[in-house]
C-alpha cells in the first residue's frame, strides 16, 4: 500500500516482484492498494503546478532526478504475465487539489490494459481532497473499501 508519493514505491515493488517471479524468485505481489496515485512527477508538475505558473517545465525537470513514473510501472505489470494477476485498488478523492483525480482514472485504465496479468479497481472518494482520505468523514469508507479489497479472494 502506498499513498501519494508512496504509490510510486508500492507500484514499482509490485512491477519488480512480477519481473523477478519470471526468474524463479518468490511469488509476485497479489494485491496493491494505491491512495491518490499520480502518473509521474513530471505529469503532476504539468497538470497541477503549471496552471499556477510557479516554474516553467524545463526548470522543474532540472530538479527531478527520478520521475517516479507510475504509468511506466503499470506497463511493466502487464508485460510480465507470470505468477497470476496482480490486483490493484486505486482510491482517489475527486476533489484532489494536488494530484488530479484524472491521474488515478488514467492509471486504472493503464493497469486494466494488462489483460490477464493485472486488474484495477477504481474507488472514487466523493468530495475528498488529497489529504482527506484519513480525515473524519472519509476514513471509515476508505478503510472499509481497503478491507473489502484485501479480504476478497
Amino acid at each position: 500500500m502506498g499513498q501519494s508519493l508512496g504509490t510510486a514505491v508500492a507500484l514499482e515493488l509490485a512491477a519488480r516482484s512480477r519481473e523477478e517471479a519470471a526468474a524463479d524468485a518468490p511469488r509476485p505481489f497479489a494485491k496493491v492498494v494505491l491512495l491518490s496515485p499520480f502518473l509521474s512527477i513530471p505529469e503532476v508538475a504539468r497538470s497541477a503546478l503549471l496552471p499556477l505558473r510557479v516554474l516553467p517545465v524545463p526548470v522543474l525537470r532540472a530538479f527531478v532526478r527520478d520521475p517516479l513514473d507510475n504509468a511506466a510501472a503499470a506497463r511493466r505489470l502487464r508485460r510480465s504475465a507470470s505468477g497470476g494477476a496482480t490486483r490493484v485498488q486505486i482510491l482517489h478523492g475527486d476533489q484532489d487539489e494536488i494530484v488530479p483525480y484524472s491521474h488515478g482514472v488514467q492509471l486504472a485504465s493503464l493497469i486494466r490494459e494488462a489483460g490477464d496479468s493485472a486488474t484495477a479497481e477504481m474507488v472514487t472518494v466523493p468530495k475528498a481532497g488529497h489529504n482527506d482520505l484519513w480525515a473524519p468523514g472519509y476514513e471509515t469508507s476508505v478503510l472499509e473499501a481497503i478491507r473489502d479489497f484485501v479480504e476478497r479472494p
